[in-house]
């Protein structure tokens, strides 16, 4: 069963993607609305036992869940944002150094001016795929975001800890 989840505002609290990998592909221009795929996202419980009531009732779960699959962002009225991607090598994962022996970082920013108090800035860390590396993604926004996965693909964070391998993005 594919779930719609409204995670604007506060309940964007409990969701985790530092150990997702984001398919985002800067683009020259952002557009109003943005919609990119995660794979690994969590939905952590723990951070925010007052917001359960907010969530329907299906996600109620007393344990911190991870979707292994594929779930999509959607984000609306996007103002700009900036995406930051320390370079790793696809095969060992490991950081790519310059000559200098400096990380590789490419940026990009999508430039804004500071928006009134209805603009949120959405983080996204984790894994880019491309290009690939170490990510911070942010997002201004004055709009919902939505996350949409399928309720099937969830397991708890638990047990995607003792075997990341095996619950892991194979391409």
């Amino acid at each position: 069963m594919i779930v719609t989840l409204d995670v604007s505002d506060n309940l964007f609290d409990l969701i985790g993607t530092s150990e997702a990998l984001l398919f985002f592909n800067p683009i020259e221009k952002l557009p109003q609305t943005v919609s990119f795929q995660a794979w690994g996202v969590d939905l952590i419980y723990s951070f925010g036992k007052d917001k359960l009531m907010e969530l329907p009732d299906r996600l109620n779960n007393e344990e911190d869940l991870h979707v292994v699959g594929l779930a999509t962002f959607t984000i609306s009225q996007v103002l700009g944002g900036d995406l930051e991607v320390a370079l790793l090598d696809k095969a060992s994962k490991k950081l790519l150094l310059s000559n200098d022996r400096e990380i590789i970082n490419l940026t990009h920013s999508w430039l804004v001016e500071l928006p009134d108090e209805s603009a949120k800035k959405y983080s996204f860390g984790g894994v880019n795929n491309n290009p690939f590396g170490s990510c911070e993604l942010n997002i201004i926004a004055k709009g919902k975001v939505i996350l949409e996965f399928d309720l099937s693909d969830c397991i708890p964070v638990t047990e995607y800890r003792i075997n990341p391998s095996k619950y892991g993005f194979k391409e």
